[in-house]
């Protein structure tokens, strides 16, 4: 009789360590494969006033005061009820612990992202923050494109926020950047008042020295049609000063085959053959490995097609 008593105390005590985890009662009664009525009467009024009875009353008097538990409750059995607490305890303790993993997990990796941010704080800060022209080639076209892009410290947040795209652009980004092994930096952006938000991906190499006049690297994001795509990047840049009054007040840049660019190094740079990797959409997918053949196909037609 006292086992029951033992059970439903550490029946309760788990339950309310996964409610403090924020586990929901539906998903308890799952994990049980009982009714979720079944589980609050349990937890309501069953369990609660076993759980209460001195253990220093005589056996009859136990007994009486467990009967009386069950009897608060219509249609609910005391013997599966007591064979089945110590089963349902271990469960319990394992959906306790597998949550607590994924929260953790969670946790962590957030702490990771604002630890590693505040490392690249001041480095990131001291030698790139600033102004700049991010040059790519267009996704739909050889046409070459300039945006205005700055690397900004947030000393509030401790965070470097980044920009592509200003007052003058039809679309805007806004991210964080990332210290990557002291070599690169990472950054990562998603596109303004946008809904789902899209993301970009940009990783730039890092220089030897600290004081130069642009970063290379590559950056991915979707391409028209919604399919991945990764281009080669150029940041030149045009200011040491993080001011977004000169930040907006910089045009957005186009050319196209008969508007040369500034600077022909960049442009023979990203006009080159290996600039981009793209995945198309084919019309007719059979989603099995020939689609890969026909995306292909279709990819040297376009690469054809755009040097005739």
């Amino acid at each position: 009789m006292k086992s029951i008593i033992k059970h439903s105390i550490g029946f309760l005590e788990i339950c309310k360590k996964l409610k403090q985890a924020e586990v929901k009662k539906k998903d308890i009664a799952n994990v049980l494969d009982i009714p979720a009525p079944v589980l609050s009467s349990l937890l309501k009024t069953v369990l609660p006033s076993i759980s209460r009875i001195n253990t220093n009353l005589s056996g009859e008097e136990i007994e009486a005061s467990i009967s009386e538990a069950f009897l608060l409750v219509n249609n609910l059995s005391r013997t599966k009820i007591e064979k089945r607490l110590p089963d349902d305890i271990i469960k319990l303790t394992g959906l306790l612990e597998n949550n607590d993993f994924k929260r953790n997990e969670k946790l962590d990796y957030l702490a990771f992202l604002r630890k590693q941010a505040e490392l690249s704080f001041n480095y990131i800060s001291k030698n790139f923050q600033g102004i700049y022209y991010f040059y790519y080639l267009s996704s739909d076209s050889d046409q070459l494109k300039g945006d205005p892009f700055m690397i900004k410290p947030n000393s509030v947040e401790k965070f470097i926020d980044v920009y592509k795209g200003n007052q003058q652009s039809s679309v805007t980004y806004f991210g964080m950047a990332l210290l990557n092994n002291n070599h690169t930096i990472s950054m990562h952006l998603a596109e303004n008042h946008e809904s789902p938000e899209e993301y970009m991906h940009l990783l730039v190499s890092l220089p030897f020295l600290r004081s130069v006049e642009y970063l290379r690297g590559v950056f991915s994001s979707l391409n028209f049609a919604r399919q991945p795509i990764a281009r080669k990047v150029i940041l030149q840049k045009v200011s040491d000063q993080c001011d977004f009054d000169h930040f907006n007040l910089l045009p957005v840049k186009r050319f196209s085959s008969e508007n040369r660019i500034e600077i022909l190094e960049i442009e023979r740079y990203l006009m080159s053959d290996d600039s981009k990797i793209e995945c198309f959409a084919l019309n007719k997918p059979t989603f099995n490995f020939s689609d890969l053949d026909d995306e292909n196909k279709l990819r040297n037609e376009l690469s054809l097609g755009s040097n005739i």
